[in-house]
């Protein structure tokens, strides 16, 4: 009997010590909807010279996000993180007012290390700060013909809270990452040669599910 007990014994702590395993796995997969917000501005030039008073401006995009993330220990992680490529229009301002100068499609990615604090069992705080890469897919022309947008390096700081989905191995998540992003444009205007120094400074909001893998 005592034999019994002690095979049982040892098989519950195995079980429970692979189940604790399989808890703390360290990688995560997240899913989100992410809201983009810029804060936008230009320098255009025409054949070097600066037109005074033209900008642009953009309506905010909304997309679907991938994240994938690794758990170095209880307060520490890396996440990588991609998007489904939106397509922004640029609208002119100033003196182009009323004028569409272009649409980019693009895609912001983002490796950021986060420091996590955890409030609750089931609930946490986390933020960090990392780099971004915002690749440039397509352009397509308005009033600038051979309109190219050059990809761009920008660092991100994130901040955000996540929980647990009661009754369920899935979380939820809900945070905030903020790029200073600067990159340049070119083209042609009517054959002059037209420049821009664009700055875009995206606001994005995410909210999602993750899961533990």
């Amino acid at each position: 009997m005592k034999t019994i007990l002690s095979a049982a014994a040892l098989l519950t702590a195995t079980v429970t010590c692979a189940q604790a395993q399989e808890a703390a796995t360290p990688w995560s997969l997240r899913l989100g909807i992410a809201n983009l917000g810029f804060d936008e501005s230009a320098d255009i030039n025409l054949n070097g010279a600066r037109l005074r008073g033209a900008s642009f401006e953009t309506d905010d995009d909304t997309t679907l996000t991938v994240s994938l993330g690794y758990r170095f220990a209880e307060h520490f992680s890396a996440e990588a993180t991609v998007g489904l490529p939106p397509t922004a229009q640029l609208n002119g301002t100033g003196p182009l007012q009323g004028m569409e100068l272009g649409k980019v499609t693009y895609g912001p990615a983002t490796l950021t290390g986060l420091y996590h604090l955890p409030l609750t069992d089931s609930f946490e705080v986390y933020g960090g700060a990392g780099v971004n890469y915002t690749i440039i897919f397509d352009t397509e022309d308005g009033v600038i013909d051979g309109f190219e947008v050059d990809n761009a390096w920008a660092p991100v700081v994130q901040v955000g809270v996540s929980g647990a989905i009661p009754q369920s191995s899935a979380e939820w998540f809900v945070d905030v990452k903020y790029i200073p992003l600067e990159t340049k444009a070119r083209g042609t205007v009517g054959g002059a040669k037209a420049e821009a120094d664009i700055t875009l400074n995206p606001t994005i909001v995410t909210a999602g599910i993750g899961f533990r893998f």
